[in-house]
């Protein structure tokens, strides 16, 4: 992402009416420096890579509920592909980034965990140039494994662009557990 496209894509991201709802109404809170802390290197989101992120999470309203987090990215023009939208590729690429992140934010996994599977379903076109919503949904599943959902979607056609599912494994956790037995 050059200097450009990254003053753009941060002004977005910056003003996104939704996102800031979500965070001045105390529905969620914003994870801020997230980015940051992951690294300039990251291929997803670092310094050279064509994405933008803002992150929160989502706090349950009920005794019992579950905690989620919500993502607006912005897909810069180098994660296109031939048609002008956004690479199924790097549309996966978040998916796996963002169900890592909530699996150590909303499953209780440590910080490392690991993809076991994933799986990705592209339903319409995921826009450049603009910021797209990606909500999550996590449980644990026990031996350190917690199944997290996720789904893009396009807040100016309110529909959505993909929906994944991957499984992630905590191995210290898994190790622990297994020694308990």
């Amino acid at each position: 992402m050059d200097a450009a496209e990254n003053r753009a894509a941060r002004a977005a991201l910056a003003s996104c009416a939704w996102f800031n709802e979500l965070v001045a109404s105390g529905s969620a809170e914003e994870l801020e420096g997230l980015s940051e802390a992951i690294g300039e290197t990251h291929y997803v989101i670092g310094k050279a890579a064509p994405i933008r992120m803002r992150f929160a999470v989502t706090y349950p309203s009920s005794e019992g509920g579950k905690m989620s987090m919500v993502v607006a990215i912005y897909f810069g023009r180098f994660s296109d592909n031939t048609l002008g939208m956004a690479h199924g590729g790097a549309v996966a690429s978040c998916i796996d980034f963002i169900t890592a992140i909530s699996a150590s934010a909303t499953a209780g996994l440590a910080k490392a965990s690991l993809t076991k599977s994933l799986e990705v379903r592209y339903l319409s076109k995921t826009p450049l140039g603009q910021v797209v919503r990606l909500d999550t949904d996590g449980e644990y599943l026990g031996n350190g494994e917690a199944l997290i959902s996720a789904e893009i979607s396009d807040p100016v056609t309110n529909s959505p662009c993909a929906r994944g599912k991957a499984i992630l494994v905590d191995l210290e956790r898994r190790a622990a557990e297994k020694a308990k037995l």
